[in-house]
């Protein structure tokens, strides 16, 4: 068993008086602890639930709420031993390292879902295929909604909602956030540059791929339309990206796409669809 303390902290505004407005810091609460849940019972079961969040092997618990500014604390309990999806990643199940993966494993989907990144050990167990990039880009479209309830309070009573493992500040949520989340628009134009496929998912079509100008990966979906040569650049792209991880190989794993981004408020990308894709020489 493996028991990981969380302290979500409200600051700012009304939350400095010690009070919140009781229906948004609740809805916030809820939303967090989805966001935290839907994730963690994926490593259990290999299933993405956005309902019925009652599972044998893992547990969120709310300890206590206190004042300074107003905190919650929780409980997450999990059974690393018994979580068999956890166990199929082929990672030594040795209790810390267990407690680490599954803690990097949940924050790392709630910051790719407010436009941050996760781990180097999860972007690298998605390009050797042992963890679906399918899967992972469906786990952060299913915590979007869950994460915007988690941003009632901001605004609305906080300035900022922190989140605090290890004695660490491990997320804040703000207004940029929350713009992320709720401020959409897609590309009318077709755009081309260099990126390099860092996974890929054949069976749906989704992965990540690393953005050179944001310097971080973005998830992309391929168009229905994508042809043969295309497909074959974006898998040499993906080989050489791995081989430059885990090798050292300097051979460029750039490849040459056109695509169609859909941005955040501030121009960010959040997600791209692929037209078309060639390697350069």
């Amino acid at each position: 068993m493996v028991d990981e303390e969380l302290t979500i902290k409200f600051r700012g505004g009304m939350a400095d008086e010690h009070k919140l407005p009781a229906y948004p810091a609740s809805k916030s609460l809820r939303g967090l602890s989805r966001a935290i849940l839907i994730p963690a019972i994926y490593l259990d079961t290999g299933k993405i639930r956005q309902r019925n969040l009652e599972n044998l092997n893992t547990e969120l618990n709310l300890l206590a709420v206190r004042s300074g500014s107003v905190e919650s604390v929780l409980e997450l309990i999990t059974h690393p031993l018994a979580m068999g999806a956890l166990g199929a990643l082929g990672i030594e199940l040795a209790r810390d390292v267990a407690k680490d993966f599954i803690k990097d494993f949940i924050y790392g989907t709630i910051k790719r879902a407010i436009g941050g990144s996760t781990t180097d050990e999860i972007e690298e167990l998605e390009a050797s295929g042992k963890l679906s990039a399918g899967d992972m880009a469906a786990l952060v479209d299913a915590i979007e909604p869950a994460m915007r309830d988690a941003h009632v309070t901001v605004g609305n009573g906080a300035r900022n909602i922190v989140i605090v493992s290890g004695g660490k500040n491990v997320i804040t949520l703000n207004e940029t956030t929350k713009l992320y989340l709720t401020s959409s628009e897609q590309d009318k134009n077709v755009s081309e540059r260099d990126f390099s496929v860092a996974s890929f998912n054949a069976n749906t079509g989704n992965g990540r791929c690393f953005d050179y100008e944001q310097g971080r990966t973005v998830a992309f979906t391929l168009d229905d339309g994508v042809d043969a040569t295309s497909l074959q650049a974006l898998g040499q792209s993906l080989l050489r990206y791995a081989q430059a991880r885990r090798l050292g190989d300097q051979q460029s794993s750039r490849v040459s796409i056109r695509y169609r981004a859909i941005r955040s408020h501030d121009g960010h990308v959040k997600k791209i669809t692929i037209y078309h894709a060639r390697r350069e020489g």
